[in-house]
């Protein structure tokens, strides 16, 4: 009995030791990282070893340098440069890196300094292990504080990734949130805060059996009758509505990740081209991607 009672105790105190253990190393190495980003700028704000570099903005550009700069090239590393009045940067550091796993979420690209006043501006949050640490630049002043930062800057030009945003694939996923491109030198059309994922279509058929290149069926006006069916990719996500519209005015919907229907096109002319498409909406609203594969082409002749 008392050999289970002493057990019990030394589990007790290792898982402590461990809780206290992982809290003091995820503090430790998110204040190693804030000092690592407050010597850097201290560095901006009093040392003149740039001006050598700052030269290339008249030698290569004709134009003066403006501020110096600590820019975020994605969320770990980042490099000190010069920037020019026409927006060119020169490095005058070696890439450099957060300590371990420590990441640069939210917030801006980094920090920028002015050549004349050595004022600094700018936002980041530092994040480890779901712990965040905000720092901010302002004017002579470097200070932080917990949480994150809500500020989406574009006075410097980055990556996506580099101001805590993410690049969404436009086919299989949508952007959420406002669009972010002023300030993105990657994915400009898609560029956003997070990404959901779309409704994905496996395939759009008819019977007759469409042209695998042109994606047109053909039918004669004496039977102008096609079988459409549909296939939708399974999620986690339910439906909310499939939708095809054949391109006369008429539509159908359907709540199924499988369909089928069957449509009688007119036609009083002497041949008739009509425009059908698909398209899924989830229940969040995210619609499927306007692709090749959810349209085709009806003529009736």
């Amino acid at each position: 009995m008392r050999f289970i009672k002493n057990f019990f105790k030394w589990l007790l105190t290792l898982v402590l030791v461990g809780v206290v253990g992982f809290f003091v190393f995820r503090e430790a190495m998110l204040f190693i990282a804030e000092n690592q980003i407050r010597r850097e700028l201290r560095l901006l704000q009093r040392t003149n070893t740039w001006s050598e570099v700052g030269q290339r903005c008249w030698m290569e550009e004709e134009v003066g340098a403006t501020q110096l700069q600590l820019r975020f090239l994605n969320d770990q590393e980042y490099v000190l440069e010069v920037s020019c009045e026409n927006f060119q940067y020169f490095p005058w550091s070696e890439v450099k890196s957060l300590p371990w796993e420590v990441k640069k979420t939210t917030g801006s690209a980094g920090f920028w300094v002015d050549v004349d006043s050595r004022e600094v501006q700018g936002e980041i949050t530092l994040e480890l292990l779901n712990q965040a640490k905000k720092i901010t630049g302002e004017g002579k002043t470097i200070s932080s504080s917990w949480g994150k930062s809500d500020l989406l800057s574009t006075n410097l030009v980055s990556s996506c990734q580099a101001h805590g945003l993410t690049c969404c694939d436009p086919v299989t996923q949508a952007g959420q949130g406002e669009l972010f491109s002023l300030a993105v030198n990657d994915c400009q059309e898609s560029c956003y805060s997070s990404c959901l994922l779309r409704p994905n279509v496996l395939f759009f058929q008819t019977d007759p059996a469409l042209d695998s290149v042109s994606r047109l069926t053909t039918v004669a006006k004496d039977n102008p009758v096609v079988i459409f069916s549909y296939a939708i990719q399974d999620t986690n996500v339910p439906l909310s509505e499939v939708e095809i519209n054949f391109g006369d005015g008429t539509k159908e919907t359907f709540t199924t990740l499988t369909g089928q229907v069957t449509k009688e096109f007119a036609c009083s002319s002497s041949e008739c081209r009509y425009y059908v498409t698909l398209k899924a909406t989830d229940n969040r609203g995210v619609v499927s991607y306007d692709s090749r594969i959810s349209a085709l082409e009806v003529l009736v002749k």
